[in-house]
């Protein structure tokens, strides 16, 4: 046991998913346009990173097509990022770069890797691999969990993507949630202490992003498809916020890492301001 050093600074631990292309590739593009947050470290499973190696500076991309990178990566950030390792040479890094954040894009595709593992699945188009059996979900929950608690233990900030599925609900209706196999998608992202689902909606610039659903012909000319990251839920997707829940919103067009991150301090400077009770 040891004494915890309470700090005002927040390291995120954020999950973000929608369906492809809803831009949350672009988010963590942008974990690479702020001092806070930059340089970061992209390990891309299955995302989008054609949508963010235009950005000036481009990140550091490093594409996962086994396990053995993901553990790679990580072995790497866990252990200081040290002058010499493995990782630093096969990517070519500089002795003096140091990342700020780390993404995992997309935590989906990484299941998919470990369950292929799992089921000794070859590449072969005829062979896909037999079903998960009931013990082998166990052990694809338990490399989720485990790998999730590794990355967010790690003293940097901690993005990682995800696709949506639907459910139907009992009492009717759809509800969004993070696209994980099993109890995986219950489990993983109780370890995030912010959630966001990304979706595409039109917004009225002159409203200062607020979204527009009247479906007024005479409007829509106004209008623009832009992103949008829902942090608050009316019961219809999976949301979470336990970092900034005066100050972020219900939702924020546009949505960048940096303006999370001021939300954040924003939230921080209030509760310093509060009297004390």
């Amino acid at each position: 046991m040891k004494l915890e050093a309470l700090s005002t600074s927040v390291l995120l631990r954020q999950i973000i998913y929608g369906q492809g292309g809803t831009g949350k590739t672009r988010f963590i593009g942008t974990l690479n346009e702020d001092p806070r947050t930059a340089p970061v470290l992209v390990l891309n499973a299955a995302g989008n990173p054609i949508t963010i190696l235009s950005n000036k500076p481009p990140p550091v991309v490093a594409t996962i097509e086994k396990l053995q990178d993901l553990d790679l990566a990580h072995s790497f950030l866990a252990a200081g990022q040290p002058e010499k390792h493995r990782l630093r040479d096969a990517l070519e890094l500089p002795p003096e770069l140091t990342f700020k954040s780390v993404a995992v894009d997309t935590i989906t595709e990484v299941q998919l890797i470990k369950n292929d593992q799992i089921t000794k699945t070859g590449a072969s188009l005829l062979r896909p691999g037999d079903a998960l059996q009931i013990q082998q979900w166990g052990e694809s929950l338990r490399f989720m969990v485990h790998m999730t608690r590794l990355f967010y233990a790690l003293p940097i900030h901690v993005v990682l993507s995800c696709q949506e599925r639907y459910e139907v609900k009992p009492q009717g209706g759809v509800k969004t949630r993070i696209f994980l196999q099993g109890q995986s998608g219950d489990i993983v992202p109780s370890y995030a202490e912010l959630i966001g689902r990304m979706t595409r909606r039109k917004v009225k610039p002159s409203s200062k992003g607020a979204l527009e659903t009247t479906g007024d012909p005479d409007k829509e000319a106004d209008e623009v498809l832009m992103t949008v990251c829902f942090w608050e839920s009316g019961g219809s997707y999976v949301v979470k916020n336990q970092v900034a829940p005066l100050t972020l919103g219900d939702y924020t067009v546009d949505p960048t890492a940096a303006k999370v991150l001021d939300a954040i301090d924003q939230q921080i400077a209030m509760q310093h301001q509060a009297p004390a009770v």
